[in-house]
């Protein structure tokens, strides 16, 4: 094989591995856990206005279990941003109401019920 395929092979690799970093869970139990874990937080910021980025203890399972950088939660939504980027990064985003985004809706893509998938915009 040579130089050039190879490099043009471990480009490619390398392309490949690092899009699948950015990528959302498909599964729908696990898009139902998340949902679920999402809302219980949005409860829990209702009575404790200040609990808008909960320390990763108080996350459920189902969020803790995505390994996010950080997880916001507002009143009718929560950020799990799971690689963080001067932008927002990727992520999912929890809400009933889908005019509360701050960022145009090309940044979103419906995954399951309530559950965005945040790319990079």
């Amino acid at each position: 094989m040579s130089l050039r395929t190879r490099l043009a092979l471990l480009l490619l690799t390398t392309i490949v591995l690092a899009d699948g970093c950015h990528r959302p869970t498909l599964d729908h139990s696990e898009l139902a856990a998340i949902r679920s874990g999402a809302v219980r937080l949005m409860r829990m910021q209702a009575t404790q206005p200040s609990h808008d980025e909960p320390a990763s203890d108080d996350w459920p399972i189902a969020i803790q279990q995505l390994r996010p950088d950080r997880v916001i939660v507002r009143q009718q939504s929560v950020y799990i941003i799971t690689t963080s980027w001067f932008d927002g990064g990727w992520g999912y985003y929890v809400t009933h109401d889908r005019s509360a985004t701050a960022l145009p809706n090309v940044c979103y893509r419906p995954i399951g019920k309530d559950v965005y998938w945040h790319d990079s915009c």
